[in-house]
């Protein structure tokens, strides 16, 4: 046709992603219908929430607290709160796939251990726990309840690698008094749902106890970020009521998928002002005081994964 070339123009567009999940609360009520309130905040708290929101798969309200949060999102209604963001889309669960990294030791048998905090801490617990050495990190198996008592560390108060304490078909009980530290450790519950699972504070009345988790951060550790780890199969008895001699300290990912977590006491970020709380539902009562962080920097350290949408792409 006498044409050698013909001029050709293109354009290209690009698509911010949706929103990020920064929350210190996730409450991911399965199954719940969206009216389902999955987390309230009542009584009479004190709540400082740093850097980050709080997120229901279900609704959220606040009878008693704004929460001070960045912002408060609810798939379905976000009443009373601050900053509320209403009809926001379900988060997945980004963490139910960790369960396929839990390896069991113990079968059927649950004699149950009782282990001593000490200032130095230990790297293989006391008599009956099993140790198993991995490539990123060692393993302390507890068959069946788990009883903690004195004041310091129970894995090393200087470790060289990443420590997992795994109980299986038992809970974690903190003895009246009881201080207790880990560091570079994540406390994991799993077993053949046939045992109550849960964390079993004092209750008060002059009765108290202190939990502090530092999570794992082997970059190549799977369980990096982590702090305490609730296998999803578990459904019997995994409710957690942490009454006012309750005090947690935790830096990493608390998941506890299946569990209707009741807060009467303290709970904070530790050193590393990074946390983020999972539960099915979370409710807080009385004079509970709450003070959970993300500081971004802090949070690399540690690892903690969080969900994020498609980043900015092309679109055409």
């Amino acid at each position: 046709m006498g044409t050698s070339s013909i001029r050709v123009s293109a354009k290209s567009a690009v698509k911010p992603g949706g929103d990020a999940d920064n929350s210190c609360i996730l409450t991911l009520d399965k199954g719940a219908p969206l009216s389902h309130v999955g987390m309230l905040f009542g009584g009479a708290p004190n709540i400082k929430l740093s850097g980050c929101s709080t997120r229901s798969n279900t609704s959220l309200n606040c009878n008693g607290h704004g929460s001070g949060a960045a912002y408060s999102i609810a798939a379905g209604q976000a009443n009373n709160c601050s900053n509320t963001k209403s009809d926001a889309r379900v988060l997945p669960d980004i963490y139910e796939r960790l369960a396929t990294e839990i390896s069991a030791q113990c079968g059927s048998s649950t004699p149950g251990a009782s282990w001593t905090a000490t200032a130095s801490g230990s790297s293989s617990g006391p008599s009956g726990v099993q140790t198993v050495v991995k490539s990123f990190h060692t393993e302390l198996h507890v068959c069946g309840n788990l009883t903690v008592s004195g004041t310091g560390f129970l894995t090393p108060k200087n470790p060289s690698t990443d420590y997992l304490i795994i109980i299986e078909n038992g809970s974690l009980t903190l003895s009246s008094t009881a201080d207790i530290s880990v560091v570079r450790t994540a406390i994991i519950f799993t077993g053949n749902n046939t045992k109550a699972s849960a964390i079993n504070f004092p209750n008060g009345t002059g009765h108290t106890a202190t939990l502090a988790i530092s999570p794992p951060t082997n970059a190549d550790n799977p369980w990096k970020g982590i702090a305490i780890y609730q296998n999803p199969a578990l459904t019997y008895k995994v409710a957690n009521d942490w009454g006012p001699g309750a005090t947690l300290s935790v830096d990493g990912v608390i998941y506890l998928p299946n569990s209707d977590v009741e807060l009467q006491g303290n709970a904070s970020s530790n050193a590393n002002q990074c946390t983020k709380l999972v539960t099915k539902t979370f409710t807080t009562k009385g004079s509970v005081s709450m003070d959970f962080s993300q500081v971004t920097a802090d949070c690399r350290i540690i690892g903690m994964q969080q969900w994020s949408d498609t980043p900015i792409h092309l679109v055409n």
